[in-house]
């Protein structure tokens, strides 16, 4: 396809003709204007692009030119066999934009050339201009019969001379299409450009039946991401507005980069673009159609045209201008060897030597092979279908044959089936349906010989009888098709020797493992909660594992066999009323006490450190020893797990600490340990007035409800210890407000979101390049690490409040030095202070200047501050006749 600037800047036009130029013959490039050049467009935004730089370009070109002489003539170009895909710059909203075979260096190529691939149809655009009727006849009269005419791109271009292109090419028989240059990168921004493209198409009058084309090659959207869901979301768009028939039209070099996902869209509605140096014979014919040049010329028709090869039927006429159907749907798309056993699903089918090509008659029927099983051992896809070669046996006579691959189907039947069993396999695999080749498998099964499933329907395949079962692994529902000769209804016995310990009073015992409804009952587990009993075997049935046993019920001896889970695999059944806290952040708590990785998690210690829990039995595995402890899950239930003891205390996890800190409220509750729950913990006082007050901690804990601090504090006159929560107390101390300024002394430091006391402090922003900037502090406070100022710190335009330390900072006083030198005062109104003024707080004014105005005063020291330089004089203010030392900002006087 192309599409042209309505202005084409001279320089810019040069240097995309050389660049693309240099760029076809570079081994994989596929650039066809400078990055230099390129602008940032979104579909709802285009811009023209000017063309101001025209010394530049031509530097540029001079250049390239230079470059070029100097390749040329050091080696010689060989021209590459190789197809490459197409550059950007043809659209009609960009400058510079440019005819892809003006790019291209390469020769036209004449309808009368021998041996070139199928020349079926042509796209155009403003390019073309107006054609005549009789051109679009003269051209159908080589066996052109289709024209795909641009119609729009993005949100604001409509092609003018599209009205008289699409009648002129009706009026003289050619199949009309029209396509859309996109320039959209999200799905919103595909369905507003399928809408106006629609609104345009139906401006034209053409029909819902068009073929409406995505054009998506511009090198500005290249980068971006997901070209394949926004083109469905493209088709999906004009789907909805009753357009069925979309394409879309894409480089080769996109497909090979893997900038867009043919597979996903269906390659039919492909239209790959990609040129040969020497194109001849059919290529990408796993596509719908090929544009092979954009130098096709014709006899008596000025310009030239893409060309493209059709092997759908898409976007061409099924007939040339003389009525005769063309051969073009006999052309062989793909091919492929195959061995596949398939039913056959119709009766009455017509059954070909080959794959169909045009004239061609059934040489047989598949009368009376319905649901019959068949070898399919090969595949042929041309522009009659998807054909099947298969074998058959008919009046005792084995033939070959070819029909349409939908006259086959791969599930002959499908049924209710609702049952039972047991995996019989160390591995088997789970299939999304009944398994024919191409069925995509779920998962593969391993090592779970003896898993119980639930069956659904059963279903025969070319492949054998499959289930589709449900179970549950790993915590994890799953279900799918398995074949049924992976399952059995019961397992072999297994001798084992072990005690276990019984878990219900009412379990009953059978005289084999349980089966089914002919399995007899002979006793029941009354009275043996918590005993111990011996077993000897062990044996998987569809309804479970089986445990053969004998023991003494009320001084009868009872044998038989009983249910795995009526008992548990541990020994020392204890009932107990025991108080734990869970000693660490991590740990698993689980549905039974832990006997092998059958035995599911049902919950975790993580945020439970110093969690409080009551213990009601206890038991000993081959893992150690497991409390049963009621806790609360995600979904905060009530829930019964078991917890193994070394995750648990009988005390408190407390951690040692030694810093200075104060309370940040004059709220909140302190308790006598760290908080757990309102009866294992006790209110001992309130914060009441305490914010600001320094304190020091000694321990700390973490429990569910937050990370709390031991400190001392004076309750009712009693110094008492306490736990108050981390979040009413500040890692620093001796907190002060000022309002003062400060000069950074040095050209790096750090700021951080509060005074720093260790890992938990964020930095935030840097004193770089700060050195002699004044700042202005407003609070002080101390921590462990020294004495820190709260400042504001503007950085690259970046506005901070944080923290820096008092070393990073100019004390109040620098530069002090005695004078005795004259100076004028030249400030009637000026303020004089009783020291160099350092802040509002410390400094104090004590007068004006106006008693000294325009007089010669004696100055004795000077002073520098972060608010400038100050000199100290001796005078008298008011009626006092006492001199006073006065401080008089520089600004105030002039130096004799």
């Amino acid at each position: 396809m192309k599409s042209n600037g309505k202005k084409l800047y001279l320089y810019s036009a040069i240097l995309g003709v050389l660049l693309v130029g240099q760029s076809a013959f570079a081994e994989g490039s596929e650039q066809g204007i400078s990055e230099k050049n390129t602008m940032t467009t979104t579909s709802a935004d285009i811009r023209i692009q000017d063309s101001s730089n025209a010394t530049d370009l031509q530097d540029n070109l001079q250049t390239s030119n230079s470059e070029t002489d100097t390749s040329e003539s050091t080696e010689e170009t060989k021209e590459p066999e190789y197809d490459f895909g197409l550059p950007s710059g043809r659209s009609n909203l960009v400058s510079g934009a440019m005819l892809f075979s003006d790019t291209r260096g390469l020769s036209r190529i004449s309808i009368n050339d021998k041996n070139h691939p199928a020349a079926n149809f042509i796209d155009i655009s403003s390019h073309n201009g107006n054609i005549s009727v009789a051109d679009y006849q003269k051209m159908s009269s080589y066996g052109v019969t289709g024209v795909v005419v641009k119609i729009s791109e993005a949100t604001n271009y409509t092609n003018p001379y599209a009205a008289n292109q699409i009648n002129n090419a009706k009026a003289a028989g050619m199949k009309v299409s029209a396509y859309h240059y996109s320039w959209f990168t999200t799905a919103a921004q595909a369905r507003e450009e399928a809408r106006y493209f629609a609104s345009f198409v139906e401006k034209l009058g053409l029909s819902k039946d068009t073929v409406m084309v995505n054009d998506i090659e511009e090198q500005q959207i290249k980068d971006s991401k997901y070209h394949t869901q926004n083109s469905q979301a493209f088709t999906q768009e004009l789907n909805q507005r009753g357009y069925r028939n979309v394409t879309h039209y894409v480089g080769l070099h996109w497909i090979n980069e893997g900038r867009i996902n043919t597979s996903a869209l269906q390659n039919k509605n492909i239209w790959v673009a990609a040129y040969p140096y020497n194109p001849s014979g059919q290529m990408y014919t796993q596509y719908g159609a090929w544009q092979w040049t954009s130098s096709m010329t014709f006899p008596g028709i000025s310009g030239t045209f893409d060309m493209s090869s059709d092997y759908t039927g898409t976007y061409s006429n099924p007939s040339n201008g003389n009525g005769q159907e063309m051969d073009y749907k006999d052309n062989v798309i793909s091919q492929r060897n195959m061995s596949q056993i398939r039913y056959v699903n119709t009766n009455g089918g017509a059954i070909y030597s080959r794959p169909y090509q045009k004239g061609d008659g059934a040489v047989d029927y598949t009368s009376g092979l319905l649901n019959t099983d068949v070898t399919v051992t090969k595949e042929v896809v041309n522009g009659h279908g998807t054909w099947q070669q298969f074998t058959y046996t008919k009046n005792g006579q084995n033939r070959t044959g070819w029909i349409q691959a939908r006259e086959f189907k791969d599930i002959l039947k499908k049924e209710k089936y609702n049952n039972r069993k047991v995996l019989d396999k160390n591995f088997a695999v789970l299939y999304d349906q009944p398994y024919y080749p191409g069925v995509k498998s779920l998962l593969d099964i391993r090592n779970q010989r003896g898993m119980q499933v639930s069956i659904s329907e059963k279903a025969r395949t070319g492949y054998g009888e499959w289930y589709k079962v449900s179970y549950t692994l790993n915590g994890m529902n799953q279900s799918g098709w398995m074949k049924s000769t992976d399952f059995t209804d019961t397992l072999p016995a297994k001798p084992i020797n072990k005690n276990i310990t019984v878990n219900r009073n009412n379990g009953l015992i059978y005289n084999e493992a349980y089966r089914g409804d002919l399995t007899r009952i002979v006793g029941n587990t009354s009275g043996m909660l918590g005993k111990e009993i011996k077993v000897t075997e062990e044996q998987q049935t569809s309804y479970g594992l089986w445990y053969k046993t004998s023991f003494t019920q009320n001084g009868r001896q009872v044998s038989g066999w009983i249910k795995s889970t009526d008992t548990d695999d541990y020994r020392g059944y204890q009932k107990v009323n025991e108080e734990f806290y869970v000693n660490k952040d991590y740990g698993l708590i689980y549905e039974s006490p832990y006997t092998s990785n059958k035995v599911q998690a049902i919950g975790n210690l993580n945020g439970k450190l110093n969690q409080f829990f009551q213990a009601t039995v206890k038991v000993t595995t081959d893992y150690g020893e497991w409390y049963k402890i009621s806790f609360k899950n995600a979904a905060n239930q009530d829930v019964i797990g078991w917890i193994k003891s070394v995750d648990l205390n009988k005390n408190l996890t407390i951690r040692k600490n030694n810093f200075k800190a104060s309370f940040n409220k004059n709220y909140g509750i302190v308790y006598d340990s760290p908080y757990v729950n309102d009866s294992k913990t006790k209110e001992v006082g309130r914060l009441n007035g305490r914010q600001g007050n320094t304190i020091t901690v000694t321990e700390e804990a973490k429990t569910p409800a937050g990370l709390w601090y031991h400190t001392r504090i004076a309750i009712n006159g009693v110094e008492k210890k306490v736990w108050a929560s981390a979040n009413d107390v500040s890692h620093f101390y001796n907190y002060q407000s000022l309002e003062t300024k400060r000069a950074i002394n040095k050209n790096y430091g750090a700021v951080y979101d509060r005074p720093y006391d260790g890992d938990q402090t964020q930095l935030i922003n840097n004193l770089n390049g700060k050195k002699d900037h004044i700042i202005d502090i407003d609070a002080s406070a101390e921590t462990s690490y020294g004495t820190w100022y709260r400042a504001i710190i503007n950085n690259n335009s970046k506005r901070t409040i944080g923290w820096v330390k008092s070393i990073d900072l100019i004390d109040e006083k620098t530069n002090q030095r005695t004078l005795n030198q004259k100076a004028q005062v030249t400030q009637e109104y000026g303020i004089l202070y009783n020291d160099a003024y350092v802040g509002p707080r410390q400094t104090k004014q004590i007068g004006r200047t106006k008693p000294f105005y325009k007089e010669e005063i004696t100055l004795l020291e000077q002073v520098t501050t972060a608010y400038g330089t100050w000199y100290r004089f001796e005078g008298r203010l008011g009626n006092s006749d006492k001199m006073q030392n006065l401080w008089i900002k520089s600004v105030d006087l002039r130096l004799s």
